[in-house]
């Protein structure tokens, strides 16, 4: 297949894959957001054979990625998959993604710098070297100030800056600024804005497993597999949906003790449902 690229308008994504899928192609789809958020979707014959967009994988990524309405896109032909994690077809994707609440679509224009934004470290085909900020950088090394290459060790794409602050003991603002640093020399890039404490997915395991035995924790580990999300990167949005799934996958007898023991743990890690579910 020739090269594919472009920028991204509303509607470019969806066509871009009907269009690889017609073309029966293999390779990695890569898209890039304004908002320094990127993507990745791996084709075999036409098929979509793997999706990430962290914390998110598979059709919750492909969902993700779909609401994308601004940014650029490439199409490298022949690339393989990390793995192959799915085998669907573009159309059957779509239809699901259409499906989705529309609150579980990223909030891409509050996507900043901040706070509680997570960042993932990315790969740098440097040195990082710590120097003054005098210092000139030797071709060939990226030079970083303390703070920023102390931030850059500490990345994990589940923790908010908020929470490297807090656990660290150093202020807010300044590890903001070391990860705005990260970002200028392409070491670290976003994972998500907001992420439930990873305690959240364990306790509802261990809940689970009091009230049923073992496949509990069985129930717990296929409802984040059936919405491609990762227990220790849980989107805040994507509690409810969570939720909503263990309520349907939960054996009868046992399902309102563990919805009312699941609704005490929100509470307890401050993970608020989304205002549309508060206001009914």
């Amino acid at each position: 297949m020739t090269a594919l690229q472009g920028r991204i308008e509303p509607g470019t994504v969806a066509n871009v894959l009907q269009y690889l899928a017609l073309g029966r192609a293999s390779g990695r789809l890569t898209l890039v957001h304004e908002a320094a958020l990127q993507g990745h979707v791996w084709f075999d014959a036409g098929r979509v054979v793997c999706v990430e967009a962290r914390p998110f994988r598979d059709a919750s990524a492909l969902g993700a990625l779909l609401a994308w309405d601004e940014g650029r896109f490439a199409f490298r032909d022949g690339e393989a998959p990390p793995l192959r994690s799915m085998d669907d077809e573009v159309e059957v994707l779509l239809l699901k993604a259409a499906r989705r609440p529309e609150r579980l679509r990223p909030a891409l224009a509050a996507a900043q710098l901040g706070p509680d934004a997570v960042l993932a470290a990315a790969r740098s085909d440097g040195n990082v070297t710590v120097v003054e900020a005098s210092t000139h950088a030797p071709p060939g090394e990226v030079l970083l100030s303390l703070a920023a290459l102390h931030l850059w060790r500490r990345l994990d794409g589940a923790s908010s800056l908020r929470q490297l602050a807090e656990a660290g003991g150093r202020g807010v603002d300044e590890l903001v600024a070391a990860a705005g640093e990260l970002m200028d020399h392409g070491l670290a890039e976003f994972a998500w804005l907001v992420v439930a404490d990873p305690r959240f997915a364990e306790e509802l395991a261990r809940e689970a497993v009091d009230l049923v035995g073992p496949v509990g924790a069985v129930i717990v580990e296929d409802a984040f597999h059936a919405l491609g999300l990762q227990p220790h990167a849980l989107p805040v949005e994507a509690v409810d949906e969570l939720l909503a799934e263990l309520g349907r996958s939960f054996p009868g007898v046992a399902v309102s003790e563990f919805m009312w023991r699941a609704e005490a743990l929100r509470d307890l890690f401050a993970l608020e449902p989304a205002p549309l579910e508060r206001a009914r």
